[in-house]
């Protein structure tokens, strides 16, 4: 199991290591600057701008509602009719 835990630790470095590695040319101190952004607590709300992206919705979306039926409340057969 050490063992494991050592090959997965390594794997974890070399994975942080090829992700800077890719993306240290774009970092330039303008993009530093706007991701620090997105992480500061914006004190009039108490939370990051991004804080909403990893929230769930609390109340179950409502459902789609069918069409108005036009054939005595089948949603399968609502579809219109040619006018025959």
């Amino acid at each position: 199991m050490v063992e494991l835990e050592r090959l997965i630790g390594s794997l974890v470095e070399q994975a942080h290591a090829e992700t800077y590695r890719r993306l240290a040319s774009v970092l330039t101190p303008a993009v530093e600057g706007q991701l620090d952004a997105l992480l500061r607590v914006d004190e009039a709300v108490g939370r990051t701008a991004t804080a909403g992206c990893c929230n769930r919705p609390r109340v179950a979306p409502p459902l789609l509602s069918a069409p108005p039926s036009t054939n005595g409340g089948s949603y399968r057969n609502s579809a219109p009719t040619s006018g025959t």
